[in-house]
């Protein structure tokens, strides 16, 4: 996957606005997560999740571990190259999905460094709007499983909104968080590196089927330490993870790629500083030097994740309160 490779900073593990971090957020306002996502429009109870699935045993739930590979970091401003998935149940992987996808836009040359992934590979493959729907139709009746999930399904809901698609009605999990929190401690939690200490074998990385296969590896190494196993219901899996990922947490916000977005896609592939002038939440006016890392849709918004060199932190600014952004800026030109 792209986005783990382009910026190997442990603090990208999960891009955008992260939905954990708003499960205690809402603690703190005093609602549980399932008022929450009620409020938000997912209803964990019209989802299905109280009922045969949440009472289900792990090793009895199909699950996809699926990735994609894409023509660069932003859900919003790129498109998807390659799907690969494999369906498994009790660890045993069952069958595979595999699709190369023509994205319509150039591939650029520092991303095919990564995934190998060449604009001749793709031409005259079908579009997304051809691959889409088949992929659905492989996830329905398992519940799909990504590494570093919100950035994939980021990618899966624009497509999803863009395409008038039905979303699938089970949660997404994320292998990677559960890594973090069934494995403590370790160096550093990027799939390769994972999968490699967890003795997951696979010919190569950076492949969508490939790095599928590495992430049900993971994900199925995860199950072992669960205190119950592979016996565990799926339910208390979810709370592990701290509460479902559905692709409608990430969808409403497609943009047309105006003169500011292309500076920030550009920033993101390049890692380059922009100075940007901003609007925060109570009205207040400031001026921020960032290295941007990704765009990311969340809950029908567009966020800008970046390193704030005033802050000296990681830092999610909303996209639509940017009032200015200047590339490759002088200190004196705002």
């Amino acid at each position: 996957m792209v986005s783990r490779i382009l910026f190997s900073f442990d603090h990208l593990a999960h891009r955008g606005v992260d939905p954990y971090r708003e499960k205690a957020l809402d603690r703190r306002r005093g609602r549980s997560y399932n008022e929450s996502i009620a409020v938000n429009g997912v209803n964990a109870r019209e989802r299905g999740m109280r009922g045969e699935l949440a009472t289900s045993k792990v090793c009895d739930v199909s699950f996809v571990a699926f990735d994609l590979e894409t023509t660069g970091l932003s859900a919003v401003a790129d498109r998807i190259v390659e799907i690969g998935a494999v369906q498994f149940v009790g660890g045993r992987p069952l069958e595979t999905f595999e699709a190369l996808v023509d994205p319509g836009i150039p591939i650029p040359p520092e991303v095919t460094a990564i995934h190998g992934i060449t604009n001749e590979m793709v031409q005259g493959k079908p579009g997304i709007a051809e691959v889409l729907p088949e992929f659905l139709r492989f996830l329905e009746g398992s519940v799909p499983v990504a590494y570093n999930a919100p950035f994939d399904v980021a990618f899966l809901a624009i497509e999803v909104a863009r395409k008038g698609l039905t979303c699938p009605p089970t949660p997404f999990l994320d292998a990677c968080r559960l890594a973090r929190l069934l494995l403590p401690g370790l160096p550093a939690y990027n799939l390769p590196f994972l999968a490699t200490r967890l003795h997951v074998e696979v010919p190569r990385f950076h492949r969508a089927l490939t790095d599928a296969h590495a992430c049900m590896g993971v994900f199925v190494r995860c199950i072992e330490r669960l205190k119950g196993g592979a016996a565990s219901s799926f339910w208390t899996l979810l709370n592990l993870q701290g509460g479902p990922l559905h692709l409608e947490m990430f969808t409403g916000a497609d943009l047309p790629m105006t003169e500011d977005l292309a500076v920030l896609k550009q920033a993101i592939e390049t890692g380059g500083i922009v100075r940007i002038q901003y609007r925060d939440s109570r009205g207040g006016m400031s001026f921020r030097e960032i290295t941007p890392y990704s765009l990311v849709p969340f809950r029908g918004e567009v966020y800008v994740e970046a390193f704030c060199h005033l802050r000296q932190g990681t830092r999610q600014f909303r996209l639509d309160r940017i009032l200015r952004i200047v590339p490759n800026f002088s200190r004196g030109s705002l």
